[in-house]
């Protein structure tokens, strides 16, 4: 890992579920320590500055089916192109919920072609592996912290599951970490966890000033009470970690762009385990602009569904320019005429008129079909992102009379579009 004004390495001996034989090299450059663990197996650990990690839902399950969407459920989040970038993901639970981290491939181009690199994640997540394997991560609910440099990755677990997740820049003279603590603090859940906190550099200070701001206890373990005989720095958790990756990559997230290979149990027991760590840092230059010309071009189609709508049920009629109201004022003439006491049926344009309402216009959505009669209606149509559909399923939600609002059917279409049908009653 690149650590203050060096890159540092680290390796390991792991034997019956113990880790000894730690030794540390400090001070080397990227090129020297490549030289230093040539012919041993490598994990990376990046700075958490280097990438970006995200806590997602999806309404389905199955790593072959998230990996067709995850590229572009992250491209509104993120601020470079997917293409550029490399992104992996684990499922936390059978419900759709994923934690997913994405670096940009330069992050990486110096460990391409590297066949004994077995794993590339961040300093984060090669943390948690070591607290788990030294059982400090339970079934209790947890607030998790890491910090590493100007960079500071928060998690809570709730049953041993990632829950929650932020991942952002600060400095030690702001309260911006003492901050989010409150609020997750504030939940129910979280009123009574553990807190956890590992940092690369002495975390007294902030350990003191957590604890005074939230009236809680933090625990910030200290790798010599696992690691016995050895005098380790805050940092090596992440060198540890990593290790201990490389040596079972199976279920982690790897940004190394390659499928992991399993060791056989042989070879585990007598591998002597090298974790190589490396971070870069790189500026957030915020979230890409939304393309507008896509979302205008909707934004215009939807506007102009009712006038299509007018002229097909009334072909002869001259053109109008509030046609909500004409519809309207059609659909009673028709009942005073035919002498109706009952109240009007739903008018089918009205609705269709303030759903285009309701719904924003950055959201990109294009309408194949819309069906309504006095008890229900449906729409159809595609749009651009999981997170885009849900913004339209709370738009209809809104509507005055509308209830028992369900999604029929969710599938991807041509071009990463999101093909959707909605239901919902009168």
């Amino acid at each position: 890992m690149q650590y203050k004004e060096g890159w540092h390495g680290l390796t390991l001996t792991v034997k019956d579920k113990e880790v000894t034989d730690v030794k540390v090299y400090t001070g080397h450059s990227l090129e020297d320590l490549k030289l230093l663990f040539a012919k041993q197996p490598l994990g990376v650990a990046l700075d958490n500055a280097s990438g970006y990690l995200f806590n997602l839902n999806f309404p389905f399950h199955g790593r072959r089916k998230i990996s067709l969407v995850i590229g572009g459920e992250l491209e509104e989040m993120l601020p470079f192109p997917v293409e550029d970038m490399l992104i992996d993901f684990q499922e936390t639970d059978e419900e759709g919920k994923v934690l997913a981290a994405a670096v940009p491939s330069s992050v990486v181009a110096d460990f391409n072609g590297r066949k004994r690199i077995r794993n590339i994640t961040f300093q984060s997540l090669a943390v948690l592996r070591a607290l788990r394997w030294f059982s400090l991560i339970r079934q209790e609910n947890l607030v998790f912290i890491n910090c590493s440099g100007n960079t500071v990755v928060i998690m809570t677990f709730k049953g041993g599951k990632v829950v929650h997740l932020r991942q952002f820049f600060r400095s030690p003279q702001s309260n911006s970490l003492t901050e989010p603590l409150q609020e997750i603090a504030k939940d129910s859940d979280f009123a009574r966890a553990s807190y956890v906190m590992v940092s690369d550099d002495d975390t007294l200070a902030e350990k003191e000033i957590i604890e005074l701001a939230l009236g809680i206890s933090v625990h910030v373990p200290t790798l010599d009470d696992y690691v016995y005989g050895e005098s380790l720095p805050a940092w090596a958790w992440a060198g540890i970690g990593s290790a201990l990756i490389a040596l079972d990559p199976k279920g982690e997230i790897s940004l190394s762009g390659e499928h992991y290979r399993a060791l056989s149990g042989t070879t585990r027991a007598a591998l002597y385990v090298t974790a190589s760590m490396a971070g870069l840092s790189l500026i957030i230059l915020g979230l890409a602009s939304l393309n507008f010309y896509s979302k205008q071009s909707a934004y215009e189609y939807l506007s102009a569904e009712p006038n299509r709508i007018y002229r097909t049920a009334f072909p002869k009629a001259p053109p109008v320019k509030d046609v909500a109201r004409t519809f309207e004022d059609r659909i009673r003439k028709l009942d005073k005429d035919q002498g109706s006491s009952s109240e009007p049926a739903a008018n089918p344009l009205a609705l269709l008129n303030e759903i285009s309402g309701r719904i924003e216009p950055q959201v990109d959505v294009k309408v194949s079909e819309f069906l309504a009669d006095e008890k229900e209606f449906a729409l159809a149509g595609t749009t651009t992102s999981f997170a885009s559909l849900d913004k339209i399923k709370a738009a209809l939600g809104q509507i005055k009379g509308t209830s028992a609002l369900e999604l029929q059917s969710v599938d991807l279409a041509a071009g990463g579009q999101v093909r959707f049908r909605l239901r919902g009653k009168l």
